[in-house]
């Protein structure tokens, strides 16, 4: 302690000197901060004040005249200024001390940088800060957290002083040469975020708690925002879960809601969204998109451009020759213009809305939503590849519902056909009917159930912009190929939405197949196959349970639909015949089997293995069974029914 105090006193002293005191002055100082890191808290920031003070011309015990002054601390800066940084770059992470205290140092530390940085030329502050940024080895920081965390702060400080020196140069030239390093390193920096929201942040599942990586994302993300907010300004004077999907759903299809109502009462939800960090971020971004003028056309055309050949360059390229912003040096994510159409459509859509008000543009103009399709189908559904990407689901989801719920089109075989522009995955074309199988392997692949619950609402829009030989087709494909078994039991579910619905047609100048003989010829061999190993294995059985749930309820319901015009041929006895032999008899002979059997397992318990609601437990599986014959029973009344009805004609 003694010694950090007669240390300051001799500063203090050695100040008020003149010219002769200055190498001096430095050699005490060199040796004052060499040191201070050993000093408690409140000595330090002491010391760092009383440099800042005498850097700043406010100590002048000596009476030195103000022009001398200015004079004598400028060459001083010059001559130390960026040695002291090294001393004083590590005192913006103190921790030693607590937490008001060790924030008092951090502040004078910013401050004393500050002012070294002010007296530098821009040109010189430029390499300065360009050099030390160039030492910032992200990689080192992605499993270390407090590392992280230090080198975010240090970097942040930095890049502030780089982003004045861009400030103060005032030559157009020189400014388009200086910017290069910075975007290089925004760039570099960002794959680095990245990795953490992959690994590390809270941001990327709604079930994950804050924690510090949120704050390291969050203030290295906005310290290059407020380069680019900088820039944006300067170029516009001289002339990059919020839970989207559901806020759209919940908003304009509010009687599609699976969750309690009072959980998002009084728009809550969507309050909670606009103060969370990873949507204010989004947000500003947009602004900043939006104050320079630029839209995801213009990038998307920039992109696509025939004329240019991109250079696919790796986000840690330094290759100095590359010292010009351009569209080849610098390629334009797909993913990031994607993502750009999505949130400006997101803040036209909603954000600026009272949330009061039908789903419009704040423009005059309207909008060619087909246009939007052709240019942006294929750039968002290769977002959704990345299922496991919630933040990537939840953004195409909703630019997917939004552009669903307002296109207006007619979908034939022959735009099944058709190709869309990517890229999607590897494939820098894909056909329509890709979009539908797409969306089917998010809506089974989602571990997100409300995702998975948006996605199937989104095929049975697609369906729905059909007419019904392409309707029919896409049915087909996806009962006869689709591998997911999840969706497999929901594609039966879409088949009745999409029966009753033509069933329910006032116009009957134009039948719909769906509700002709084509309907059973095409379908039941595909969705009623009994299988003889239902006996033999358990296992086998119990995985095909709620597949043969839906497919007998969707034949109790086409019964019961059918029964006065038979359109279908459901009736017809021929096709009972067939019902009965290839699949009826089977699953009621499955389902008597494993009753007998359950039954003599409850019979040879001494003690019961299970509770009564296992999943596991002979008398659960048995009330499973007895849902099966429930619904023969009503099959066979119904057959009975129609029976009775035909033999008094």
């Amino acid at each position: 302690m003694e010694h950090s105090i007669k240390q300051k006193e001799e500063t203090k002293e050695i100040s008020s000197g003149t010219e002769d005191n200055e190498q001096k002055f430095i050699e005490v100082l060199r040796g004052v901060l060499a040191i201070a890191e050993s000093y408690t808290v409140s000595n330090q920031e002491e010391l760092l004040s009383l440099v800042v003070k005498i850097l700043s011309g406010k100590h002048n015990p000596g009476a030195i005249e103000k022009e001398r002054l200015d004079e004598l601390l400028t060459d001083l800066i010059k001559r130390f200024g960026w040695e002291m940084v090294d001393y004083v770059v590590p005192f913006l992470t103190s921790t030693h001390g607590d937490i008001e205290a060790c924030k008092g140092v951090r502040r004078v530390s910013s401050q004393l940088l500050e002012k070294i940085s002010e007296t530098c030329s821009y040109r010189e502050l430029y390499i300065l800060t360009s050099e030390r940024l160039s030492l910032v080895d992200w990689e080192m920081c992605l499993n270390e957290e407090e590392v992280c965390v230090k080198t975010a702060i240090e970097s942040i400080e930095i890049f502030k002083r780089l982003g004045k020196a861009l400030e103060r140069c005032k030559n157009t030239k020189v400014f388009d040469s200086f910017i290069v390093y910075p975007v290089r390193y925004c760039i570099k920096t960002l794959h680095f975020l990245k990795r953490v929201l992959c690994v590390h942040s809270s941001w990327r599942s709604p079930t994950e708690k804050p924690n510090r990586w949120d704050d390291i994302a969050y203030s290295v993300t906005s310290s290059i925002l407020d380069l680019i907010e900088y820039g944006s300004v300067y170029t516009a004077k001289s002339d990059g879960t919020m839970d989207l999907s559901k806020a759209y759903n919940d908003h304009y299809h509010a009687k599609y809601k699976i969750q309690e109502p009072e959980l998002y009462s009084n728009n809550a939800s969507f309050s909670e969204r606009k103060k969370s960090p990873v949507f204010e971020l989004a947000m500003r971004s947009i602004k900043l998109i939006s104050l320079l003028g630029v839209t995801a056309d213009d990038l998307l055309n920039i992109r696509r451009n025939p004329l240019l050949i991109f250079d696919e360059l790796s986000p840690t390229d330094d290759d100095n020759d590359r010292d010009t912003i351009h569209p080849t040096n610098f390629p334009l994510s797909y993913n990031g213009i994607a993502s750009v159409f999505i949130m400006s459509t997101y803040d036209q859509c909603l954000k600026r809305q009272d949330l009061n008000q039908t789903c419009q543009s704040d423009s005059s103009v309207p909008i060619l939503y087909k246009q939007l399709c052709r240019k942006y189908l294929g750039l968002l559904l290769n977002l959704l590849m990345n299922i496991e990407n919630d933040l990537h689901v939840d953004k195409t989801l909703f630019a997917l519902l939004y552009l669903s719920d307002n296109i207006d089109m007619n979908v034939t075989l022959a735009t099944l056909d058709k190709e869309i522009l990517g890229p999607v995955g590897i494939e820098k074309t894909l056909e329509m009917t890709r979009v539908f199988q797409i969306i089917s392997s998010a809506a089974s692949l989602s571990e997100n159930s409300e995702f998975r619950f948006l996605a199937y609402r989104l095929l049975g829009r697609f369906l729905d912009i059909c007419n019904d030989e392409a309707r029919m087709f896409l049915m087909m494909e996806l009962h006869k190929n689709c591998p997911y078994p999840t969706m497999k039991v929901a594609a039966i579910g879409l088949l009745k939405e999409q029966v009753n619905r033509c069933f329910n047609r006032t116009n009957n100048m134009h039948p719909s197949i769906f509700t002709s003989r084509v309907l059973v010829d095409e379908f039941f061999s595909v969705i009623f196959q009994g299988n003889s190993e239902w006996c033999n294995s358990e296992d086998v059985f119990w995985e095909d349970y709620s597949y043969q749930i839906q497919a007998l309820n969707f034949y109790l319901y086409l019964l019961i639909r059918d029964r006065y015009e038979n359109k279908t041929t459901v009736w017809d006895k021929e096709n009972q015949y067939w019902m009965d032999k290839n699949y009826m008899s089977i699953i009621e002979l499955t389902v008597d089997k494993w009753t007998m059997h359950y039954k003599e397992e409850l019979a040879n318990e001494n003690e019961e293995k299970f509770a009564r609601d296992n999943p596991m437990s002979p008398e659960f599986k048995m009330v499973k069974l007895d849902v099966i014959k429930n619904t023969i029973n009503q099959i066979m009344q119904q057959r009975a029914l129609y029976a009775t009805c035909e033999n008094s004609r």
